[in-house]
């Protein structure tokens, strides 16, 4: 049987820590690998850990315990404790439902795959949305090809712990998350899709994310968001010198940056920007990054679909028209959910 190492990087969750550990109890049972990183708690989030330890003493549990040094730190300091095949990342304020079990079944897990690409369930005070609508089984022979078509179709998503890592292909090239920025997980995934070769959408939904926490900073003014930019940079950098299938001139590639900034930053600090001086810095400087603009430019001269290819053609030549339809836009879009 192939076994899953679970990481769940640790700090100060303590609402919601047990409900996250009792969620892989089941895995933990069944022979799995839980890694718990404490990064620094200084909530009640250790005497949790300490319980769970001794209740499921002689189980697969590795507790590193490390000073506050941010998710992607903790994230790696657990990468060095794995001894499965999989890796699963779990953040912890998250939880799997009672169908994560599912993957243990059948022969997924005994397959020579790279990557395993889940479905999760966007958990809201008063409903739940199931991301993306529909997942079938389908097989890629290698991780661009399953970007090309996601991407295109709008389906593609940044996030790690609704997916399923092979150990070898993590240790192989030996990726790591870039320590000190935030939006971590969107350059590791990068890599990952890069040099995976064989991997699988699997139609299951078995990780709930919480979307109930109330500590929100959708309108927290965030110099730090600017890692975004540094991202793409990195992003640039890597497809140069790694990749011959996606290139900086790439449409996939190139929608991929566009969506990046307009998402995690200019439909963020839009609306900031008219109040605001620092998020106005914030959003002129997304907008105006030079590889931003080159992937706007291309996706304005290419099948994007017509909504990307109105909002590239808005924001090249009538910006100020541009922020006003977005801010109309994602107003009309919370007002439908």
């Amino acid at each position: 049987m192939k076994k899953i190492s679970f990481i769940l990087p640790i700090y100060n969750v303590a609402p919601y820590l047990q409900q996250c550990l009792d969620s892989i109890l089941l895995f933990l049972q069944k022979g799995h690998q839980i890694i718990l990183v404490n990064d620094g708690s200084t909530d009640d989030s250790f005497s949790i850990i300490k319980r769970f330890i001794q209740k499921n003493a002689g189980k697969d549990i590795v507790y590193v315990e490390r000073e506050n040094g941010g998710l992607s730190a903790a994230r790696n300091s657990g990468m060095e404790k794995v001894t499965g095949d999989y890796i699963w990342f779990i953040d912890t304020d998250d939880r799997l439902n009672n169908t994560a079990v599912q993957i243990l079944e059948g022969n997924v897990l005994e397959q020579d795959v790279d990557l395993i690409i889940l479905g999760r369930i966007e958990e809201f005070s008063n409903k739940s949305i199931y991301i993306p609508k529909q997942l079938k089984f389908k097989e890629y022979d290698s991780g661009i090809q399953y970007f090309e078509e996601s991407i295109k179709q709008g389906a593609y998503r940044t996030q790690i712990w609704d997916k399923l890592f092979s150990r070898s292909l993590i240790e192989h090239y030996h990726f790591r998350f870039e320590k000190g920025l935030i939006y971590e997980d969107m350059f590791f995934m990068l890599q990952v899709l890069v040099n995976a070769k064989r991997t699988i959408t699997y139609p299951l939904y078995p990780y709930i994310y919480n979307q109930m926490n109330t500590t929100s900073i959708s309108k927290q003014v965030r110099e730090k968001d600017l890692d975004i930019l540094c991202f793409i940079e990195m992003a640039d950098n890597y497809v140069d010198n790694h990749s011959r299938q996606i290139t900086k001139n790439s449409l996939p590639y190139n929608l991929l940056i566009f969506n990046w900034v307009s998402t995690c930053l200019l439909n963020k600090y839009a609306k900031l920007s008219y109040t605001n001086e620092d998020a106005l810095y914030i959003y002129e400087k997304a907008r105006k990054h030079p590889i931003y603009q080159r992937a706007v430019k291309i996706c304005m001269h290419n099948a994007v679909g017509i909504r990307r290819k109105v909002f590239a053609w808005l924001i090249t030549y009538f910006p100020s028209l541009y922020k006003m339809v977005l801010i109309f836009a994602i107003w009309i879009k919370n007002i439908i959910k």
